[in-house]
């Protein structure tokens, strides 16, 4: 190395020290631009997404990371083992060791064989451990999926009671409208010509049809829900309210 910069001048070594840090420099700055350029298409591509997408993208985001650290649980939970074998070993060998010290080759030769016995064991055992680490994965990946699912139902479950709140309203709303219906039903026939009443008539039958779709309909998303709305106390009493209306 002294031969090599024993060739150049002072000058002529400052020079090619300040060449090899432009270079530097200039590799430094076209990592940066391409950098930059990458973070910016990056940028671009994120604006383009709407509120579904960045939601998608985030619950991907947090079920990679579940998923990694379920890995990573697993990875460490191998290695405190696989440590804790190894200590074990060690401490074993060297009991063995101090207790039975070697004095021939038959003792070194029926040592080497309980030694490749203990290590076929661990093997063994270390298969087994991969294996039961494997299933818990699988059951900790079962679980998240059933936690997701869950949260999924619950959500719908919560639209449904929306659904159902607004049916009874509206239900409630055209049995409040259906006594007044009929009195000017009423009134209309005693005051009107035959054929005025006839229309009357037809218009209530409509009124009593929409009211008994209505009804159908209610009954029918209560029957269709998870809801068990036998021991829902509001929807209980709605149930019966509108069987005995039905009935009559």
């Amino acid at each position: 190395m002294e031969e090599a910069t024993s060739l150049l001048s002072k000058k002529e070594q400052l020079i090619l020290d300040n060449q090899m840090e432009i270079a530097w420099l200039e590799r430094q700055i076209e990592q940066r631009k391409q950098d930059y350029e990458s973070f910016a298409t990056m940028k671009r591509t994120v604006e383009e997404f709407n509120d579904d997408q960045i939601e998608e993208q985030v619950q991907h985001c947090l079920e990679r990371v579940d998923s990694l650290r379920v890995s990573m649980d697993i990875m460490t939970q191998f290695n405190l083992s696989k440590d804790r074998m190894g200590i074990n070993l060690d401490d074993n060998h060297y009991s063995v060791a101090a207790q039975y010290p070697q004095h021939n080759d038959d003792f070194r030769n029926t040592e080497a064989l309980q030694i490749q016995g203990f290590l076929m064991k661990r093997d063994k055992l270390v298969v087994e451990e991969m294996q039961l680490l494997d299933q818990l994965a699988n059951i900790q990946k079962q679980v998240a999926h059933l936690h997701s699912q869950t949260i999924t139902k619950y959500q719908e479950n919560q639209q449904l009671w929306t659904r159902l709140g607004t049916t009874q309203q509206r239900v409630e709303r055209q049995a409040a409208q259906e006594p007044l219906i009929q009195s000017q039903a009423q009134a209309q026939s005693v005051s009107s010509s035959q054929h005025t009443t006839e229309k009357a008539i037809e218009k209530l039958h409509d009124v009593l049809n929409r009211l008994e779709i209505a009804k159908n309909v209610l009954i029918g998303l209560i029957l269709e829900s998870d809801i068990d709305w036998a021991s829902h106390r509001k929807w209980s009493r709605v149930m019966i309210q509108l069987g005995t209306e039905e009935d009559d």
